[in-house]
């Protein structure tokens, strides 16, 4: 398996980061704080799933805010499948085999399939390890250190060791014997028997807890009788309540039931018309109401024509003398036109220069910018290419170093020079982008061209936006617009408003015709609206005549008094329908009984339901008091669980006590079971193991240790003469290259079918120059068969391939 391409959308640190991994030893190069460790979660994250956070767990949630999660591009020998995961707490997981672009029905059982039959736990253990796994080793004691290399013989054995130490932590710390020399467990029988010898208080406390029970259930009953009867009370005091609130309506009503439904009358004229019938009546009415609102209209209509016609005559006898001076506005207008005219002129010859330019149009090249431009990089190229050849030999023949060294720097020196001059001409160019060397050289002319149009483009603008100006106080000054109108106006509209009024001026004669037609149509149009009032005043005479009426401002005065007395009518029907018949029944019986007392006896009604109501409401208070206090009393006897609580206390206690002796066996005994089950056993897979972890310890210490091998369960290494060690007794230095040529043999086979990629994150950092050395030998020597990712500070490790994470 090969890692090609990592792709995080966001995760920590990194945002919208893309990583190429094209090495099979593949380096990666930052300083601290820099994301090594936050790429190397993420690889595990996606392969196995992100981590879910906690109190003390990192959850590498995006500093930026993009969406969670990324995707790894790897290389099976089955084909290349890209692996995404999105999303923390609900990830979403899809594996899609790019050799045909299909997506996977079951990507979690691919992964399982793909790593087995290791889990997170055991890859991280297997093929994931950094500076402080390296540096533990320095620190345990002579049988730790055994142990911890045995659980590298065969995979998944530390973890399990790791798992039986903390149950046989669980079990001291719970089960061993206490400062008071008393095992727990005694103490836990004793609990279980004074319990015992309280069973007598505690069935006392059930009977007194019954008894409060019953109190409970009959003060509920009462409560529930007091609700009742406030409810009834409740409705009570609201029906007498409506009753005096309605009471005035009522009385409203019975004073007007005798009141006449006709109209009123106007001194001696009637406003009912001879037919006697409401529909015809209504339809007069509403045509004399259109009739008067018409002659309204066309009176509005007389009076506008008349000021118009006042208007056209005095436009015809103004004599052409009184007319505002118009050269002196011609005159500024036709300077305005010749500084638009040329202003257009130069934006159009600069905007198209302009447009070819990705940042606008750019200043000239000055002398020394064209000198730059016109210098050729050859020379320096060939100058340093062919020192640094001619150095080559004569630095390794041994002889004359002086020489190679002065022709090195020499190359070194032209290679900078031409760098420096590469990046002064990219500059430059860039100011012109898009065009090339050869165009930008060709349009220097046109380029100075198009800023001196710009300039003078600028200059007409001001120029233009000042005769407008003047323009404007000119029409000012002969009050052809006033001031606060214009003080509005946008630059050239007075430009255009005074074009337009010369083209007026220019008519002359013209417009007197005009206003003389117009004048005639005013008089004909005058004629006709003054009939049209006259028919409409006769139709209106004969619509109020209907009425015996003469004008019509009696006609409305009768009509109110008319809408007055409909309202009154229908006042007396909304009552009625307002009061409902059982109520306005109940307040006719009210007034048959008590009379001109009847609202009087009405408020006393209400204090009395009141105040019975108030009766009961305390009595309800008072039994809900005595409910609380009792529910107290319980709550105390509740507190303790009462009998029911006490014998599941008594029960659980029992089976505590059988659970937890049984529970400490197991957590005892767990340590020792696995330890047999894994360590030191010389199966295939741990022979496999120790043979391969030998080679790699014979190439770390370069033959001085040559022989990793496992008898009666221990750990021996043995030296140049054969003689035999045990672990502790090497040197320090020894001991971390005993260590990483376990790993690495464990790395190496335990997954031969798939080889898993190795993630090394500063694993070294704890050995002298030497063993360093040797170490990077041999995991780029492994890393034909297993791909390694190498992260490191140290940029002396990076070399040449290695991706510098501070830049991405």
């Amino acid at each position: 398996m090969k890692i090609e391409h990592i792709h995080i959308s966001g995760f920590g640190k990194w945002t919208d980061a893309d990583f190429d991994l094209k090495n099979d030893f593949q380096v990666f190069f930052g300083e601290n704080e820099s994301g090594k460790s936050t790429l190397k979660a993420f690889l595990i994250g996606i392969f196995f799933g992100f981590p879910r956070g906690g109190k003390k767990a990192q959850s590498y949630e995006p500093r930026s805010g993009a969406r969670y999660g990324g995707a790894v591009t790897i290389a099976l020998q089955s084909g290349r499948y890209r692996i995404e995961r999105y999303d923390r707490t609900k990830s979403t997981l899809t594996v899609t085999s790019l050799s045909n672009d299909l997506v996977l029905p079951n990507p979690e059982k691919f992964l399982v399939k793909l790593f087995a039959p290791l889990e997170s736990v055991d890859f991280e253990q297997i093929y994931s390890f950094d500076e402080s796994e390296l540096a533990k080793v320095a620190s345990l004691t002579d049988e730790d250190l055994e142990q911890v290399l045995l659980t590298y013989t065969r995979p998944q054995a530390q973890r399990f060791l790791a798992w039986a130490n903390k149950q046989a932590e669980a079990g001291q710390s719970l089960f061993a014997m206490g400062k008071n020399a008393k095992r727990p467990l005694n103490l836990a029988n004793r609990a279980y028997k004074r319990l015992q010898d309280s069973r007598a208080d505690e069935e006392t406390a059930y009977a007194s807890y019954q008894q409060l029970a019953a109190q409970e259930t009959t003060l509920r009953d009462q409560l529930a009788n007091y609700a009742a009867q406030i409810t009834v009370r409740q409705s009570d005091l609201a029906a007498l309540r409506q009753e005096l609130q309605n009471w005035p309506i009522y009385r409203e009503k019975l004073q007007k039931k005798h009141a006449q439904a006709t109209p009123q009358k106007s001194g001696s004229q009637s406003f009912t018309p001879p037919s006697g019938q409401p529909q015809v009546e209504r339809a007069q009415a509403q045509q004399i109401r259109q009739l008067d609102q018409s002659g309204r209209f066309l009176s509005e209509q007389v009076a506008r024509i008349q000021a118009e016609l006042q208007q056209l005559q005095a436009d015809i006898a103004r004599p052409q003398s009184e007319r505002p001076a118009v050269q002196p506005i011609r005159a500024r207008l036709s300077e305005w036109q010749a500084v638009q005219a040329r202003a257009q002129q130069l934006f159009s010859n600069f905007s198209s220069i302009h447009q070819a330019f990705e940042k606008g149009l750019p200043k000239r090249l000055s002398k020394q910018e064209r000198h730059i431009l016109k210098q050729s990089l050859k020379g320096l190229t060939v100058g340093a290419i062919l020192s640094g050849i001619a150095s080559i030999p004569i630095l390794l023949t041994g002889f004359a170093n002086w020489l190679g060294s002065t022709l090195l720097v020499l190359a070194a020196g032209l290679a900078i020079t031409r760098f420096q001059k590469q990046n002064q001409q990219m500059r430059i160019l860039d100011r012109f982008a898009p065009l090339k060397l050869d165009q930008v050289l060709a349009k220097q002319d046109v380029i100075q061209q198009a800023n001196q149009d710009q300039e003078d483009f600028r200059q007409l603008s001001e120029k233009r936006d000042q005769l407008d100006h003047e323009l404007l106080g000119l029409l000012v000054q002969n009050n052809l617009v006033s001031r606060n109108d214009s003080q509005y106006w946008a630059n050239g509209q007075a430009a255009r408003w005074a074009e337009n009024w010369l083209a007026e001026q220019e008519k002359g004669d013209e417009g007197q015709a005009q206003n003389a037609l117009r004048l005639k149509e005013a008089l004909r149009t005058e004629e006709e609206l003054r009939n049209k009032l006259a028919e409409n005043q006769r139709q209106l005479s004969e619509a109020l005549a209907v009425f015996g009426l003469s004008d019509v401002q009696t006609f409305y005065e009768l009509a109110e008094a008319s809408e007055q007395a409909e309202h009154e009518a229908s006042r007396q029907s909304i009552i009625a329908e307002q009061l409902g018949e059982e109520l306005l029944r109940t307040l006719q019986q009210r007034e048959q009984r008590d009379g001109e007392q009847a609202e009087s006896r009405l408020k006393e009604e209400i204090e009395q339901a009141q105040l019975a109501l108030d009766q009961s409401q305390e009595k309800e208070r008072q039994a809900q008091q005595e409910l609380a206090n009792l529910q107290s009393q319980k709550a105390q006897f509740e507190r303790t669980g009462g009998l029911a609580a006490f014998e599941q206390e008594e029960e659980n206690q029992k089976t505590d006590l059988k659970e937890n002796f049984s529970r400490y066996l197991a957590l005892s005994l767990a340590e020792e079971v696995v330890k047999k089950a894994f360590l030191g056993k010389e199966d295939q897979q741990a022979q496999a193991v120790l043979e391969r972890a030998s080679a790699y310890l014979a190439q770390l210490t370069e033959g001085s240790y040559q022989t990793i091998g496992l008898v009666k369960g221990q750990l021996t290494v043995s030296g140049e003469n054969d003689q035999i060690f045990q672990p502790f007794e090497l040197s320090s230095g020894s001991r971390d290259l005993l260590f990483l040529a376990l790993r690495l043999a464990l790395a190496s086979t335990v997954h031969e079918k798939e080889p898993l990629p190795l993630l090394v994150d500063d694993a070294l950092v704890h050995l002298d120059e030497k063993r360093k050395q040797a170490s990077l030998a041999l995991l780029k020597e492994l890393s034909s068969d297993n791909q390694i990712l190498y992260w490191t500070f140290d940029q002396q490790q990076a070399g040449e391939g290695a991706i510098e994470l501070a830049a991405h």
